[in-house]
């Protein structure tokens, strides 16, 4: 059997054949995602979701057409994405936001929320709360009189992937809590909504999907053929899945953003601020700390060194390549300038800094290895915020790692494990291919 993997990713949407009988992904292709609006207010991160969808339509219109024998379709995409929408339809009522959304934090909003909304309460919510998830962006928009829906206009709280899936099936729409948890209301340990809480901030005209584990394909047509579906899933969840992610381990999770992660089997009995909590599969939880900088905060880093290369016509990946070479740890020596990468809002502040510079550190290498040096050391910090545990390795996924054995070397070092990297460089959408084998097998 034959299916189509689509990721909704920060920057490109990816896809690739899944063989469900071979265990195979193949014909990996990716497409530009649509690029941010110029925002309407202070703090927005929008996307036309129209250009997504005909985005994915092209996709799917061109994979059919090469391999009529596609039986279905699975879908990851991007953490707390958000989009209201009418769930009989699939109209879409306005942009749609993404993670990077802060407008939460410009407006006073997310002040509110966190000055009125208790430990115990964010506890509960797996401590799933930030200034980006639709809950905040949500009660921002709500805030300043923006219309949510109404009883006679229903609004539907979706992630792009399911409204994507609402929009070709006109199925109604089904959450995995993996999505459910990233919408910033979903009570994880109690697996369901926290419906009067969300209402306060969002409002009572905002209608919150069913959520459950599917445990069957449902179908609908399009293009003139039948088609088996599943609700979609967190991309961070899948990139886990399909790196094959087991107890013993630590995951580190490097791409445009970074986690750092360990499955647990049951919910924690003593409260933490530490990390978050999130639904995984089958009957394990993640226990993960996120929000940590990585490829964004490096690519800022690569445009500001490399800015002469890019205006001659170089690529970043090319640069990329010149100053991993130029920070190796024996050519830069041990007086690198320390460097806080928090160059926008996450886990480790909003502003960054570079301290100890000297005329001899004043370097491209000096500050690339800086600043691989403090992304290291934030990852190994986070992973003795877990819960205890004695892991037996580092598993690695994400791009960026994959790409860097600068970076990795140095994160084995700081962390005092070996690392082993997944045996296939596509995690997200293996992992797609493992959910859907599972619902296959069911």
């Amino acid at each position: 059997m034959l299916f189509l993997g689509v990721d909704l990713g920060g920057t490109f949407l990816k896809s690739g054949l899944l063989d469900l009988e071979e265990s195979r992904v193949t014909a990996v292709r990716r497409r530009a995602f649509p690029e941010f609006l110029n925002p309407r207010v202070s703090g927005a991160r929008e996307i036309d979701p129209e250009a997504l969808f005909q985005g994915v339509l092209k996709e799917l219109e061109t994979r059919k057409q090469e391999r009529p024998e596609i039986q279905g379709l699975v879908f990851s995409s991007q953490m707390h994405s958000m989009i209201l929408a009418n769930p009989d339809t699939g109209e879409s009522l306005g942009p749609a936001t993404t993670w990077q959304d802060q407008r939460s934090l410009h407006d006073g909003t997310w002040d509110r929320i966190s000055q009125n909304t208790s430990d115990s309460e964010i506890w509960e919510l797996g401590n799933e709360l930030k200034p980006g998830y639709p809950v905040s962006v949500l009660a921002s928009m709500k805030r300043t009189g923006a219309q949510l829906g109404s009883k006679q206009s229903p609004a539907m709280l979706l992630n792009l992937a399911d409204w994507l899936i609402l929009r070709l099936s006109r199925l109604r729409p089904q959450l995995h809590p993996t999505q459910a948890a990233a919408t910033g209301a979903w009570l994880t340990g109690k697996k369901r909504w926290a419906t009067e809480w969300a209402r306060q901030w969002m409002g009572t005209e905002i209608v919150l999907p069913d959520v459950e584990e599917p445990t069957a394909f449902r179908s609908f047509e399009f293009l003139g053929h039948s088609w088996k579906i599943l609700p979609s899933i967190g991309d961070q969840q899948a990139a886990l899945l399909g790196s094959g992610l087991e107890q013993a381990e630590i995951s580190l999770n490097v791409a445009t953003g970074s986690q750092v992660s360990k499955l647990i089997s049951s919910w924690p009995t003593v409260p933490k601020k530490d990390y978050q909590i999130r639904p995984f599969f089958g009957d394990l939880l993640l226990a993960t700390v996120t929000h940590l900088p990585a490829g964004r905060a490096l690519n800022a880093w690569i445009r500001a060194l490399g800015f002469l290369a890019l205006e001659r016509g170089a690529t970043e990946d090319e640069i990329w390549s010149e100053l991993e070479a130029l920070a190796q740890p024996a050519r830069v020596g041990a007086h690198s300038p320390k460097m806080d990468l928090s160059l926008f809002p996450c886990r480790t502040g909003s502003e960054g800094s570079v301290l100890g510079l000297t005329e001899e550190n004043l370097t491209p290498g000096h500050l690339f290895w800086a600043a691989i040096q403090r992304m290291t050391l934030n990852f190994a910090e986070a992973a003795e915020s877990l819960p205890a545990s004695t892991p037996a390795q580092i598993r690695a996924s994400g791009g960026l790692i994959l790409k860097s054995e600068l970076l990795r070397a140095e994160a084995s070092r700081l962390m005092k494990l070996p690392l082993v990297l997944p045996e296939i460089s596509e995690d997200v959408l293996n992992g797609l291919l493992i959910y859907a084998r599972t619902a296959n097998n069911k």
